[in-house]
């Protein structure tokens, strides 16, 4: 219960600690939509599924989704799925290391929760982590010539697949157990970009943001003698899908509050029962 109240409470916290441009950022993307109402009810009835699911065993979690799942647990564990399913890990560039620099300016925020403010790079317990679907640097023979993503593939299981050119950019605090969230696209989206369009049965059965982070939480975790159960935190440093903006603006308006600098507005399971299921309904990793 703590993670996931932890979870929404800081989401919408460290958009609102973001700066005067962010909170603009999420004011102007937010696009009002005839089925709002529908969105809403369906983020809703999402996350009672998962808070519900906390408190009951393995296999009555999986009966509680639709369809209907033998085991809650993901059938991937470690990194090695995540290579097998196209994508690459890079080195991050030094934007996604500097926590209070002006790409992600989130530093204040982490050391208000009295975690670790900095990468490892830079002598903090954060492990920031790049993982494409795809490889943006993949050279052929020739000098200075590349692989167009549209033509990059791979195989898994005899059956050859395109990659989608989705990313995940995020930290990982196994010490303080934090997981950070700093940029993402989804292959959903990402595949929609290609040429053809990758889509449906074509797209990787890695898809979701929490697909990638596990494995990484769980090498880091093993790799540093910390509990795979210690996550605490869950942050996400940048929300730009306008579903997600909508869901965020409509909590905000049904319980009167405004979006402002950290700490921001926290939502309680016991005290905002429903803003609190659509945002973590929504907004999950």
């Amino acid at each position: 219960m703590v993670v996931l109240l932890l979870f929404v409470y800081t989401l919408v916290q460290l958009v609102a600690g973001l700066g005067p441009a962010r909170r603009q950022l999420l004011s102007s993307l937010v696009i009002r939509r005839a089925d709002d109402t529908e969105l809403w009810n369906n983020a809703v009835s999402k996350g009672c599924i998962l808070y519900g699911a906390m408190f009951v065993s393995d296999k009555e979690a999986g009966a509680m989704f639709k369809p209907q799942l033998s085991s809650a647990q993901s059938e991937f564990h470690g990194t090695d799925d995540v290579f097998d399913w196209g994508y690459e890990e890079n080195d991050p560039d030094n934007q996604w290391r500097d926590f209070g620099g002006n790409r992600l300016g989130f530093a204040h925020v982490l050391r208000a929760l009295q975690v670790s403010d900095k990468a490892e790079k830079y002598g903090g317990d954060v492990h920031s982590v790049e993982v494409t679907h795809g490889d943006l640097q993949w050279e052929l023979d020739q000098p200075n010539e590349q692989v167009p993503l549209d033509k990059q593939t791979y195989d898994v299981d005899g059956k050859k697949y395109r990659v989608t050119g989705a990313f995940f950019r995020f930290g990982v605090n196994p010490h303080d157990g934090v997981i950070i969230a700093m940029e993402r696209e989804t292959p959903q989206f990402s595949g929609q970009d290609r040429n053809p369009p990758v889509s449906g049965a074509d797209l990787p059965a890695l898809r979701q943001s929490s697909d990638i982070f596990w494995p990484y939480w769980a090498k880091f975790t093993a790799e540093n003698s910390q509990s795979i159960h210690g996550i605490r935190y869950f942050l996400v440093s940048e929300i730009t899908n306008a579903e997600s903006l909508s869901i965020i603006e409509q909590a905000l308006q049904k319980t009167k509050n405004v979006l402002g600098p950290w700490p921001g507005v926290s939502f309680e399971y016991e005290k905002q029962y429903t803003e609190f299921s659509a945002l973590l309904g929504k907004l999950r990793c």
